[in-house]
């Protein structure tokens, strides 16, 4: 709610849909179902206590909704499961991606007033909202999420969109690929996520960096059995942001930004960069991030000045903002 410190619910983007045979009747596990298609976090309970009985999917990818069946149904869930109340008593504001289409918020839209008939509905730069949670206006918002890294810079409270960047890299693609180094693609996907931020460290860049990377680590899965991870696969994992050597960077593309904009508005571009995103999690993104962009600022003495708010910054700026007496 808004003026809350934190969420009261954070629920999973994920579908999963019931496996069935060809002529459509639900392959026997010894559990059935009421309904065909589940969502969030019951999609994910479901599919840790019977892992074959769904198909699961992402609703979103890179920003974009690609299953509005399921995001419709997801929100549902929330007003009637979850919080258990009226959706026309409430009205609503979006943290939206940067990169949303005019006909994606339309359609958005639509859902909210025709299906749920909410009393209003604000759709807000995700980014802005990250970096009104640090109580500033003008700065870089640097933020990492599931599908995809963003960097966009802000004035007086507004995107400068043609310094916008984005690289589609997030921490579902270093889950994935975590997965597959340690063979194990059946684990649920919250506690590979956990598991990732968790295990994970990202080399700080500098020749010495407190980390041994010979140290394997062990993860604890929820019935007790344990996970070796390898200490060279724990950074090799976080430099898939970085991407030294292979194309552009996360550090890249907030340089980039930085140097689309006006000469005039890059210092306070430069003294105020806020970091967010769950893929920021990782133990050493910060320093790591804040040590690559040093190396890149083209003027002799300029230092980056970062803030670290981690993964729910946008909500709360949508919090600080939506509690506004003047909203």
């Amino acid at each position: 709610w808004a003026g809350d410190d934190m969420p009261n619910l954070v629920q999973a983007t994920v579908a999963g849909r019931i496996r069935k045979n060809s002529s459509g009747e639900q392959i026997s596990t010894g559990h059935r179902y009421n309904e065909d298609l589940l969502t969030g976090n019951h999609a994910i309970r479901s599919v840790e206590e019977h892992p074959l009985d769904l198909e699961i999917s992402f609703p979103i990818q890179r920003s974009e909704i690609v299953d509005w069946n399921a995001i419709t149904q997801s929100l549902q869930s929330i007003y009637s499961t979850e919080f258990k109340i009226e959706s026309d008593q409430h009205s609503v504001l979006i943290t939206d991606s940067p990169f949303s289409t005019a006909k994606q918020r339309e359609k958005l839209a639509d859902i909210f007033f025709r299906h749920f008939r909410v009393p209003s509905l604000l759709f807000y730069n995700s980014a802005v909202l990250s970096l009104f949670s640090t109580g500033a206006t003008n700065g870089l918002v640097v933020e990492s999420g599931e599908g995809t890294s963003y960097s966009v810079p802000v004035f007086e409270g507004y995107s400068i969109r043609h310094g916008i960047e984005k690289i589609n890299i997030g921490g579902t693609d270093l889950t994935q690929r975590m997965l597959e180094l340690i063979s194990r693609p059946d684990l649920p996907l919250d506690i590979a996520r956990d598991m990732k931020e968790k295990t994970v460290v990202v080399r700080s860049g500098s020749a010495t960096d407190g980390h041994d990377p010979d140290i394997p680590m062990q993860y604890e899965l929820p019935d007790g059995s344990t996970i070796d991870i390898g200490g060279q696969l724990r950074y090799d994992i976080g430099e898939m942001v970085f991407q030294t050597g292979t194309g552009i960077g996360i550090h890249d593309m907030a340089m980039n930004s930085i140097q689309m904009c006006d000469s005039n508005l890059r210092a306070a571009l430069y003294d105020n960069v806020v970091v967010a995103g769950g893929t920021s999690l990782m133990t050493g993104f910060h320093d790591r991030l804040q040590f690559e962009m040093n190396r890149l600022v083209p003027e002799p003495g300029r230092k980056i000045k970062m803030q670290n708010k981690r993964r729910y910054a946008s909500w709360i700026g949508g919090s600080l903002l939506g509690s506004l007496s003047t909203f």
